[in-house]
């Protein structure tokens, strides 16, 4: 395993944070960092908090170091990404608790105040054409819900009453389906941030798969001053 470091800038902190990373293990994107802003944002109080989907745990240890957890739980279906977690915990003397599992699988008979959800929605053809996956599987469907809708459908029987869920929805997937999820599960259902960006190049030469997935209804995109521009939208559900 190749491990370097990326560093991390966190809101109002005088200086930027490093993390390990290596080639085996989910590398943060922009979409992490959106999360952890509209987490900071919600979050009034700090509580029991499980970064579910952690990869290298940026988004569990940034709300840790912010103040947003009493205590911390991670988990991942990599073994790689929940060590590097450890270290990256253990580096900035943040307490966890890691394991390796599928969505909710190791949290059998737990609840928490907050759940946040980084696992991945991105439709499945562009997923492996990314270099967000490189040597990273995403098996997310052909319209890449396949994995947000399965943890929204289970995430209120890990949450205390009144406990709340936050998830990323990327255009890049079914966007009317996850919410739709969403709002069977939970009675709030609420946009908490938006944010656009431009397409990578290495997706945004595959102008006739964007198309294809788009005319089928499984992601959404604009064309604006030659460019593709895709959104991340984040939510936050609760009863």
């Amino acid at each position: 395993m190749n491990d370097i470091n990326f560093t991390y800038k966190l809101q109002d902190a005088s200086k930027p944070i490093d993390f390990q990373i290596s080639d085996r293990a989910f590398v943060p994107t922009a979409t992490s960092d959106f999360l952890i802003k509209g987490c900071k944002k919600e979050i009034k109080a700090p509580g029991k908090l499980l970064d579910l989907g952690c990869g290298i745990g940026i988004v569990g240890i940034a709300l840790g170091l912010m103040d947003c957890a009493t205590e911390l739980y991670a988990s991942d279906l990599s073994k790689d990404a929940v060590r590097l977690c450890e270290i990256n915990a253990e580096a900035h003397n943040i307490e966890i608790e890691a394991k390796i599992g599928d969505g909710f699988a190791p949290w059998q008979g737990s609840t928490f105040d907050y759940i946040v959800d980084d696992i991945s929605g991105v439709a499945e053809e562009l997923a492996v054409k990314s270099e967000w996956f490189n040597n990273v599987p995403c098996n997310s469907g052909k319209d890449g819900t396949l994995l947000v809708v399965k943890i929204l459908e289970e995430a209120e029987n890990y949450l205390i009453p009144g406990g709340k869920v936050f998830f990323p929805i990327i255009s890049l997937s079914n966007c009317d389906r996850i919410i739709s999820t969403a709002k069977l599960r939970f009675k709030n259902v609420m946009k908490i941030d938006t944010n656009k960006w431009f397409m990578p190049e290495e997706l945004a030469r595959e102008i006739d798969l964007l198309e294809r997935l788009k005319s089928e209804g499984h992601i959404n995109f604009e064309n604006k001053f030659g460019k593709i521009i895709c959104f991340t939208d984040v939510y936050m559900a609760f009863n």
